[in-house]
């Protein structure tokens, strides 16, 4: 399940990122800026995994809530449909996702 929760991750943390960089309003430079979000992610596979790794298809959404962008939270989803070829109860190795 790293494979997705990593993608998701990647995604989240490359638009956070880019808002870090922003340059601060003149009335507070050299402010520091702290980006926390939190949220769940629900994960459903198409059919049941295995012991023994197989392909399977899997869609996620994500939920989350950023504080630290301005006065009041920030909301922020996600949707990842993909597929993993050698995926079982334990691992999902090489995932194929696309998120929106």
């Amino acid at each position: 399940m790293f494979g997705l929760r990593g993608a998701v991750v990647a995604v989240c943390s490359l638009v956070l990122a880019g808002a870090a960089v922003a340059p601060a309003p003149a009335s507070e430079s050299g402010k520091e800026i702290v980006i926390a979000c939190e949220g769940a992610e629900d994960i459903r596979y198409g059919t049941g995994l295995t012991l023994l790794p197989k392909r399977v298809s899997f869609r996620a959404l994500s939920d989350y809530s950023c504080h630290g962008l301005g006065p009041a939270p920030v909301a922020a989803a996600g949707h990842g449909v993909g597929h993993s070829f050698a995926a079982s109860c334990l691992t999902v190795n090489s995932p194929r996702v696309r998120e929106r």
